[in-house]
C-alpha cells in the first residue's frame, strides 16, 4: 500500500509539472467517457431500474391480445374476468385503462390522468398505500359501483397540499362526488414506466368516468383494458404462455362475434409494451455503438500523447532503471499515471452526463414516458468507474510497455532524441486507427444527415403551422345542445383573433392516433372470411380541409348543410378510393361500416 501511495503522489507531481498536457488529456477522456456514461444513464433509466414502489417486478408480465400472431392489444372486461378466473400459473391478473378526468382540489379544477383499475391492481403490483387503503372487492362491482378514489402522490401534493386528512373526505371528479380512501406512494407509476397517474378509480365506474363513450363495461366486443399478471412460484414464462394460448382458444372460440385469428401472448418487458421496448433498444444500441467508437478515438488520441510524453522522459526512466528500478516497477508507475488521468476524465464524464441528461430526455426517440429521470445513480457511477479503469488500461498499456524497456547505455549516451524516434511507428499506427474510426463515424453521420433531410423534404399533405388546443366538454358537465352552442361561439371568437387565419374542430389531430373502423363498398359481400378494410377515421367540422391545407382532388369537403338530419356523408382519401372502387369514380358511391350504422355517401376525395 505504501508503494501504491508513493506511485500516486509521484504521478500527481508529474502531472502538475505539465498542466497543459494534463488538461488536454482529461478533457479528451471526459468527452469520451461522458458520452458513454450519458447513454448508459438512459439505458439504466429505461431498461434496468426497477419500477418504483413495485415488489419483485421481475415476476410481472404483460398480457396482450394478438391478431394473426401480430400486435399487442387490449381486452374487454368480460375477457379479463375469464382470464383471471381461469389462470392457474399466475398469482393474479389485473387490468387498467387510462382516461382523462377533471378533479376539483382545494382551490381549482385541473385536468388529470385517471386509471380505471381492477380491485387487485395494487395487490398484483405489491404496492402499499402511503395513507389510507386501496380498493376492496365489493367496491368494484359493475352492478353496484362505489364511487371511491385513490389519489396519486403528485396530485395529492399539488391539489390538496399533501394533507393526510384528505383521506375520508369527498372530492368532485367530473362533477361527481368520490370518497378518498387512500394515497398512492410517492414515485409510483404503475406498470408503465414514466406514467404520471393522478387518480385511481374502480373499473366499475366506467360509465361515470367516460360518459361520452356510454356504458360498455359488460360488452365483450369492447376491447379497452391493458392486462398484466404475476408469475406463480416456480412458474416460467413458457409455461404461462402455454396456458394463455389454451385460454385464448377457449375464450375467443366461444364468442358470438368473429374472433378467428385472435390470440393471447405475454411478455416480460415490464415498463413498456414489447414494440416500444424494441424501438428503444434499437435506438440505444445505435447510440451506444457510436459513443464506444468516440471513446476508442479518444483513447487512441491520448495514447499517442502519452507516447510523445514518454519519449521525452526516456532519459529519466533510464536513470531510474540504472538506479535499480525494475521493469515492473516502472510499468506500474506509468500505469498509475494513466489510471489517474482516466479517473479524472471519469469525474469530468459524470459531470457531462449529468448536464446532458436534459438533452437526452428531449430526444424524440426517447420520449416514451411522462417523467423519467435520466440523471446518474449508483449503477451509473459503477459503470463510469469501470469505463474509466478500462480507458486507463487502454491509454497507458502500450506507452508504458514501450517506455519500460529503456536502452540504458544508448539513452544515457545519446539523449532523448533516439528514444523519440523509436516510438514513431507505434504513434503512426495509433493515428491510422483514429483516422479509420473517424471515417466510419463520418460516413454514418453523413447517412443520418441525408436521412433527416429526406424526412424533412417529405410533403405531409397538410399544413404544419397549426396550433392545437384540446377540449372535452363532456367532462365539464355539458350536454350535447349546450356543447354545440359553446363550440359555435368559440369558433366565432377565434375567427376574430389577429394573426389567426381560421379555426376548426376535429375529434383527432393529424398523426395523433384515433379511432379505427372497418369499411367496405355498399353491396360488397361481408362474411366471416371478409370483414372489410381497416382504416383510421376522424370527425371534423366544415372548413377543416381548407384550414389544414388538405387538397380535395375530387368532389367537395363538408359544408354547413351536412347536418345530423341530412344524408350521412364522408370524405375519403385516394388510397381508400382505389381500394374500394379501383379504376372507378368514388364520388357518389356509398360505403358501409362493417360493424353497423347507416351507409355513408362519398362526397369528396
Amino acid at each position: 500500500m505504501d508503494a501504491i501511495l508513493q506511485d500516486i503522489r509521484y504521478a500527481l507531481r508529474s502531472l502538475q509539472k505539465t498542466p497543459g498536457f494534463t488538461l488536454a488529456v482529461v478533457l479528451t477522456l471526459s468527452l469520451g467517457i461522458g458520452a458513454n456514461t450519458g447513454i448508459f444513464s438512459v439505458i439504466n433509466a429505461l431498461l434496468l431500474r426497477d419500477l418504483p414502489e413495485v415488489t419483485r417486478p421481475n415476476e410481472l408480465l404483460l398480457i396482450g391480445r394478438t391478431m394473426d400472431n401480430n400486435g399487442f392489444d387490449t381486452f374487454s372486461y368480460p375477457d379479463y374476468l375469464d382470464l383471471r378466473n381461469q389462470s392457474r400459473t399466475l398469482q393474479g391478473v389485473a387490468a387498467f385503462a387510462v382516461v382523462a378526468a377533471h378533479v376539483t382540489g382545494s382551490s381549482a379544477t385541473e385536468r388529470a390522468r385517471a386509471a380505471l383499475v381492477s380491485e387487485n391492481y395494487f395487490t398484483v403490483l405489491g404496492t402499499s398505500p402511503a395513507h389510507g387503503r386501496f380498493f376492496a372487492p365489493d367496491e368494484n362491482q359493475p352492478s353496484n359501483p362505489v364511487q371511491v378514489v385513490v389519489l396519486g402522490a403528485g396530485l395529492w401534493q399539488r391539489a390538496f397540499g399533501g394533507r393526510a386528512d384528505v383521506v375520508g373526505q369527498t372530492i368532485r371528479i367530473d362533477n361527481h362526488p368520490f370518497a378518498v380512501i387512500g394515497i398512492a406512494p410517492v414515485g409510483f407509476q404503475g406498470i408503465n414506466r414514466g406514467d404520471q397517474l393522478d387518480l385511481f378509480l374502480p373499473i366499475a365506474v366506467q360509465p361515470i368516468a367516460t360518459p361520452e363513450w356510454g356504458s360498455f363495461i359488460n360488452e365483450r366486443e369492447s376491447v379497452w383494458l391493458q392486462l398484466f399478471g404475476r408469475l406463480g412460484p416456480g412458474v416460467s414464462l413458457a409455461r404461462a404462455q402455454t396456458e394463455l394460448r389454451g385460454s385464448a382458444a377457449a375464450l375467443f372460440a366461444a364468442s358470438a362475434a368473429d374472433r378467428r385469428g385472435w390470440g393471447i401472448t405475454a411478455a416480460t418487458t415490464v415498463g413498456f409494451d414489447p414494440f416500444t421496448r424494441a424501438n428503444v433498444v434499437s435506438f440505444l444500441r445505435l447510440l451506444q455503438g457510436a459513443v464506444i467508437l468516440v471513446l476508442a478515438i479518444a483513447c487512441a488520441n491520448v495514447a499517442n500523447l502519452l507516447l510523445v510524453r514518454s519519449a521525452s522522459r526516456r532519459k529519466e526512466l533510464a536513470i531510474r532503471a540504472s538506479l535499480g528500478a525494475g521493469r515492473g516497477r516502472i510499468l506500474r508507475q506509468l500505469l498509475t499515471e494513466s489510471a489517474l488521468l482516466a479517473w479524472l476524465g471519469g469525474l469530468g464524464g459524470l459531470l457531462i452526463a449529468y448536464w446532458g441528461s436534459d438533452f437526452l430526455k428531449a430526444l424524440p426517440a426517447l420520449r416514451v414516458g411522462g417523467d423519467i429521470d435520466f440523471s446518474p445513480d449508483g449503477r451509473v457511477l459503477l459503470f463510469t468507474l469501470a469505463v474509466a479503469l478500462a480507458a486507463g488500461v487502454l491509454i497507458g498499456l502500450l506507452p508504458a510497455i514501450h517506455a519500460a524497456r529503456p536502452d540504458l547505455a544508448g539513452e544515457l549516451r545519446q539523449g532523448a532524441e533516439a528514444g523519440r524516434l523509436r516510438g514513431t511507428r507505434l504513434r503512426g499506427a495509433l493515428v491510422l486507427t483514429q483516422v479509420a474510426v473517424w471515417l466510419v463515424l463520418l460516413v454514418a453521420a453523413g447517412l443520418f444527415v441525408r436521412t433527416l433531410r429526406n424526412a424533412y423534404a417529405v410533403d405531409p399533405g397538410l399544413a404544419t403551422d397549426v396550433l392545437v388546443a384540446q377540449l372535452d366538454l363532456s367532462l365539464q358537465g355539458y350536454d350535447e345542445p349546450r356543447g354545440r352552442g359553446f363550440y359555435d361561439q368559440l369558433l366565432r371568437d377565434l375567427e376574430g383573433l389577429p394573426g389567426l387565419r381560421s379555426a376548426r374542430l376535429a375529434l383527432n389531430r393529424p398523426f395523433g392516433g384515433g379511432f379505427v373502423t372497418r369499411i367496405d363498398a355498399q353491396g360488397a359481400l361481408i362474411d366471416a372470411e371478409h370483414r372489410g378494410y381497416r382504416t383510421d377515421r376522424n370527425s371534423v367540422s366544415p372548413g377543416y380541409f381548407e384550414t389544414m391545407g388538405i387538397t380535395i382532388v375530387r368532389g367537395r369537403g363538408f359544408t354547413a348543410q351536412d347536418a345530423a338530419t341530412s344524408t350521412p356523408v364522408t370524405v375519403i382519401n385516394e388510397a381508400v378510393a382505389e381500394q374500394l372502387w379501383p379504376g372507378q369514380e368514388a364520388v357518389g358511391k356509398r360505403l358501409v361500416r362493417t360493424w353497423g350504422g347507416p351507409a355513408l355517401e362519398v362526397v369528396g376525395v
